[in-house]
């Protein structure tokens, strides 16, 4: 994924670090603000390095393909570059929906307050 609204040279300066989930929201907030551009986020799930059902911006989360299932059913995550293993932590669909649905109510939301939903969501369910 790339941030459209300034190149990618421009961006590295701006994150400290691409993974993160600082990052993502960065990304959903420009596909919401841009009609026109693709929403890249919601096909994907989103992982983290650990289980979690809380988050900081500062956390790594990578956006990557949906779960596959293995033989006997269970879930096969994607790994890192490293090998090191991730942990769904929601769908880019839900992810969406619940950043859109806080900047619909507020369009100029801190990234502090779209982690405040999100973990809500992460914590309850509740969209």
């Amino acid at each position: 994924m790339s941030l459209s609204a300034i190149n990618c040279s421009e961006a590295e300066h701006i994150f400290l670090d691409l993974d993160s989930l600082e990052y993502l929201l960065e990304e959903a907030r420009l596909c919401i603000k841009d009609k026109e551009r693709d929403d890249e986020i919601s096909q994907y799930h989103l992982y983290t390095k650990t289980p979690k059902t809380k988050v900081s911006l500062s956390d790594y989360c990578q956006a990557d393909k949906s779960p596959q299932k293995g033989e006997n059913g269970e879930s096969i995550c994607p790994v890192t570059a490293k090998k090191e293993p991730l942990y769904v932590l929601c769908s880019g669909a839900d992810f969406m929906k619940v950043i859109t649905g806080v900047l619909q109510k507020k369009p100029k939301a801190a990234n502090e307050e779209l982690l405040a939903a999100l973990n809500h969501y992460l914590q309850t369910g509740n969209l």
